[in-house]
């Protein structure tokens, strides 16, 4: 009986031991799978984090082009507005001057018809 009870527990130490060495298997391989998944995950997390980097990069260069852009077509206006200014001034300094000219051509076209009748033409001969 003593014997039997011996190879009963030493059956249920064996079966115990072997469904141990099982459950450690499985978490073993559980645990490697779960440590390549972090492998991966803290792999995919660092190249996210230096694009979200680079993205950032991007935008900050992007907003000092903009600002040095917008600066630019300030600039440019300014000089655009300032050159129509001046020839607005420009045109109306010329109309002036074609007045007076104008004025003064008249005056002179005057005072030389009147000192100076001129005599129509001669009707000349017809050559044959």
């Amino acid at each position: 009986k003593q014997q039997e009870d011996e190879v009963k527990k030493n059956d249920w130490c064996k079966a115990e031991v072997h469904d141990n060495e099982m459950t450690t298997a499985k978490t073993e391989d559980k645990k490697a799978d779960i440590e390549a998944n972090i492998g991966e995950l803290t792999s995919t997390i660092e190249t996210l984090e230096q694009e979200i980097s680079d993205a950032h990069m991007a935008i900050e260069q992007a907003q000092m082009d903009l600002q040095r852009a917008t600066e630019d077509r300030k600039a440019e206006n300014f000089e655009f507005q300032k050159t129509v200014s001046d020839q607005t001034v420009t045109i109306e300094v010329l109309k002036k001057a074609l007045d007076k000219l104008a004025t003064y051509y008249d005056f002179l076209q005057q005072s030389k018809s009147s000192a100076h009748k001129q005599t129509p033409p001669v009707p000349q001969k017809e050559y044959s």
